[in-house]
């Protein structure tokens, strides 16, 4: 059993991968509205393959990150070193986008868009923020030590 900090730790970071793959679907449920608003704003002579490739790209990569945090969550929970060091790097990068996403987050045209963007960037920040300083805890420390 982990310590209680590394758990807590793993639940956060699972509720942000969660959060991270539910903006994803949200960004495919909106493709239609997007591609929509893509071509009225190009008055129809625009490429719409290049909205759709787009966000697509953006939802699976989004995706792909929620799932590589679930991954470093469980390891984490698991007393994995290595583990702990890739969610260290990779939580700055995190935190920095939540906050990007937190304060512009959105677009005027799509206002539910914008404040998913928003409510998941100001859910996620303080969920990986706090996972960071839990993983520092000298309980949590402890629990990645070499073990004989």
């Amino acid at each position: 059993m982990s310590p209680r900090p590394v758990f807590i730790a793993s639940l956060l970071l699972s509720g942000a991968a969660a959060l991270w793959v539910a903006w994803a679907i949200g960004t495919l449920f909106g493709l239609p509205q997007f591609v929509r608003i893509y071509m009225n704003d190009h008055q129809g002579d625009g490429h719409p393959a290049v909205v759709i490739v787009s966000y697509v790209l953006l939802a699976a990569l989004t995706a792909v990150i929620g799932l590589v945090f679930l991954l470093l969550a469980v390891l984490d929970a698991r007393g994995a070193r290595v583990a702990r060091v890739f969610t260290w790097i990779l939580a700055v990068p995190a935190v920095l986008v939540a906050l990007w996403s937190l304060l512009s987050g959105g677009s005027a045209d799509t206002p539910w868009w914008g404040m998913l963007t928003r409510a998941i960037g100001g859910l996620t920040l303080p969920m990986v923020a706090a996972a960071m300083v839990l993983l520092c805890l000298p309980g949590a420390r402890a629990h990645f030590r070499k073990r004989p």
